[in-house]
């Protein structure tokens, strides 16, 4: 079968889906939800559309996972994710899964060394205006 892997990495939680052609991570997490919920197990997410940061299109970024929100103010917690180990530049409408890929969402402080993220620059821009 071919699947694809999504990752809660604070919450321990691994979910195997099937694949299908032409299928965003926006579609693997609704996927993941229906797949959860029927089988009686936890799995909620929120997400928010923030367009374009400067020339590059973000569109839907994930802002909550099992009820665990992005947080602006200290100590500036975001969820980012990464697709097979590396940390996406689009968001979760714009990357089209492959057979085997890994998806992990992760909870992050703002640190220097995730600075480069366009999905952290642009969260945090967003937050900042408000």
């Amino acid at each position: 079968m071919n699947i694809v892997t999504l990752k809660i990495k604070d919450k321990s939680k691994e979910i195997e889906i099937p694949w299908r052609t032409d299928m965003n991570i926006q579609e693997a997490l609704e996927i993941a939800y229906d797949q959860e919920k029927k089988a009686g197990r936890q799995f909620d997410f929120a997400v928010q559309y923030f367009g374009y940061f400067g020339q590059d299109y973000l569109g839907y970024l994930v802002v909550m996972i099992d009820k665990i929100y992005d947080n602006p103010n200290e100590p500036n917690d975001y969820w980012l994710f990464y697709v097979n180990g590396n940390l996406a530049q689009v968001g979760i409408d714009s990357y089209m899964a492959n057979v085997g890929d890994v998806i992990e969402f992760d909870f992050l402080p703002l640190t220097s060394f995730l600075s480069d993220s366009s999905q952290l620059k642009t969260k945090k821009n967003f937050y900042s205006s408000k």
